[in-house]
Parts: structure tokens; C-alpha cells; sequence
């Protein structure tokens, strides 16, 4: 073979195997309803770039954010249907669909990162079957700071929480705060300055992500730091889109979720304390509450759980029994 034919060759090996690569190579889609400010947002677009470094461009994965592809509520039936690949959701949206997924937004259930750790540890065979059954990976959790009361006035004694107005985001916080002798209020995010303003509620159970978004501090004067729930999100794959990639591609998926969440529960608590350091720079306290204050709390919580847990399948009862019961 001439030199020019072999030189030819060669190229034309090179060709049919850039344009193989090129032919294996995907680009999927994402969905988050989460803003660019926030950090579980901040960690799944680090999530993506390390699919992409790890596969050598093998899958490239585009995030959408702040609900730029989907909904909250819809990203989860997205992801079902292979309108796009993966979703991140708040387990807790999906809570009338799947009750067991409220679980994390049960008030005291836990206390603290570490209880949440132990409660996603406990729970996560019945997550996995569930999403199973949908066509869903599971790939990993990462949790919001814990929530507390926003408040305008101080909680010294027990009578103190009898007659405020709260605004309450989930219908079993609601049914907590109402057997406290709180008047629950259902108020939207955008809403929330003007009903405190109003007289409308002068008390909110969240978490402290919320204060700089809302500017809590122009209404409210103090933060009772409860670590009493901490919701999760969820990131989600469709499962035959992650079955059909090589087997190597998976294994980097896999690996950068991995890292993805130890990273996230990292950021969750630090961006916790940055929030809370935000809040006091403007003037808001962050205090907690009397310890006959915090029994009283979490008595009235077991009532709410016990109830909430009677409905659930035994399976899913059993996993969270040991929680309850303590």
C-alpha cells in the first residue's frame, strides 16, 4: 500500500471513529423548579459538570432552573414520561400522591441534621421501591436547614403560642400548629410580606433559606431555631434512559451522585449558618425556646405523626415506627 493510501486510510479510521463517538454522545435535559441562587441548585449544575468531565463528553447533561422546563409539581411525571431525563423535586410536594413522601416534613419526627440523616438512611428502601414502580432512579437526597418559627413577638411560656396566626406551608404542619392553639393560615411565598403587614399572621414555621428571599427581617423580629423538620430533595432519572447508557457512562453517574450528595448536605449546613448570619447582621434574633416549651411541642408532633402514620401501609409504618415512638 502506497503511502497516500495508507495516509487516506487512516484518516478515513479516524473519521468513522470521531463520528462514532460523536454518534454515541447525548445531551439530556433536567428540571428544577430551584433558582441559580440556591444551593441545591448551585450542587446539581457541579452534579452535571462532573458527568460531563467524568464521561469525556460522553453525556452532557443541560439544567433547566426555576421551573425554566417544568413546574414543581409537574418535574416528577417529566421525568416518568422521558420528556426529559432527570428531576429534582421536593419529596414533600408529592405527599397527596404518595403520602410515605411527607415523612420528612412530619414536625419532630427528627431533630437536626443527624435525624435527618437517620431518617433518609431508615427510608430509603421504600423511596427507591416507590420511584421503582414508576419507571425512577433514586439518585440522591439532599436536605433544606432545619425549619423553626418566624415570629414578631416572643414565645416565653407555653401560653405564648395560643392565638398567634400562622401561616403554615404543609397541611401537617398546619394540624400541628392548630393543636398548639394556632390559628393556621394558608399564605403563597410572594403574599407573605403583606399578610405580615396586614396583622394577617405574625408567625411562620420554615426555614431560614426563606429570610433573605422574603426579607424577613422587615417583619418579623425573631427566628426560634427548632430544627423540628428538614425537607429533602430528591434527584430523579428515568430509568430506561439510564438503563440504555454504557455501562462505564452509568458508573459516572452514579460515582458524581455519590458526590453530589455528601457535598449537598455539606452545603445545606453551610449555607444555614450564612443565612443565620444574614439574619442577625439585620437585626432579627435567633433564639430557642424553653425546654418546657420544646416538650410541649413535640408532645402535640407525636399526636400529628401517630395519626399521620395510621393511614400508611405496614411496611412503610414499620420504617418510621421507631421514630415515632421515641
Amino acid at each position: 500500500m502506497t503511502v497516500r493510501l495508507l495516509s487516506r486510510a487512516m484518516m478515513c479510521g479516524f473519521a468513522a471513529l470521531v463520528m462514532s463517538s460523536a454518534s454515541q454522545a447525548q445531551n439530556w435535559r433536567m428540571a428544577t423548579g430551584f433558582s441559580d441562587s440556591v444551593f441545591h441548585t448551585q450542587n446539581i449544575q457541579q452534579f452535571a459538570a462532573d458527568i460531563e468531565k467524568q464521561t469525556g463528553g460522553q453525556l452532557k447533561i443541560k439544567v433547566g432552573t426555576n421551573s425554566s422546563l417544568y413546574k414543581q409539581p409537574e418535574i416528577k411525571r417529566a421525568v416518568e414520561t422521558a420528556q426529559v431525563q432527570m428531576g429534582e423535586i421536593l419529596l414533600s410536594a408529592y405527599g397527596n400522591e404518595i403520602p410515605f413522601f411527607s415523612a420528612d416534613v412530619v414536625p419532630y419526627l427528627i431533630s437536626g441534621y443527624a435525624g435527618a440523616w437517620e431518617l433518609y438512611q431508615a427510608s430509603k428502601p421504600v423511596l427507591n421501591e416507590r420511584f421503582a414502580k414508576d419507571g425512577l432512579v433514586m439518585l440522591f437526597n439532599v436536605p433544606w436547614p432545619g425549619a423553626g418559627f418566624f415570629s414578631t413577638r416572643t414565645i416565653d411560656k407555653i401560653e405564648d403560642l395560643k392565638g398567634n396566626k400562622m401561616r403554615s406551608a404543609a397541611p401537617l404542619t398546619g394540624k400541628w400548629t392548630d393543636r398548639l392553639g394556632m390559628q393556621s393560615t394558608v399564605v403563597q411565598v410572594p403574599e407573605l410580606a403583606q399578610a405580615f403587614s396586614t396583622g394577617m399572621v405574625n408567625m411562620m414555621f420554615t426555614s431560614s433559606p426563606l429570610a433573605p428571599q422574603m426579607q424577613a427581617w422587615d417583619f418579623t423580629k425573631y427566628f426560634y431555631d427548632l430544627n423540628a423538620i428538614h425537607g429533602r430533595n430528591a434527584v430523579l432519572v428515568n430509568k430506561s434512559a439510564f438503563d440504555r447508557l454504557a455501562p462505564v457512562v452509568q458508573k459516572a453517574v452514579l460515582s458524581a451522585a455519590e458526590a453530589a450528595e455528601k457535598r449537598g448536605w455539606e452545603m445545606s449546613r453551610s449555607s444555614d449558618r450564612d443565612y443565620k448570619k444574614q439574619m442577625l447582621e439585620k437585626g432579627m434574633q435567633i433564639l430557642t425556646v424553653r425546654p418546657e416549651i420544646e416538650k410541649f411541642l413535640q408532645q402535640e408532633a407525636r399526636v400529628i405523626a401517630r395519626d399521620w402514620a395510621a393511614a400508611l401501609p405496614a411496611n412503610e409504618r414499620a420504617v418510621l415506627e421507631p421514630f415515632i415512638s421515641r
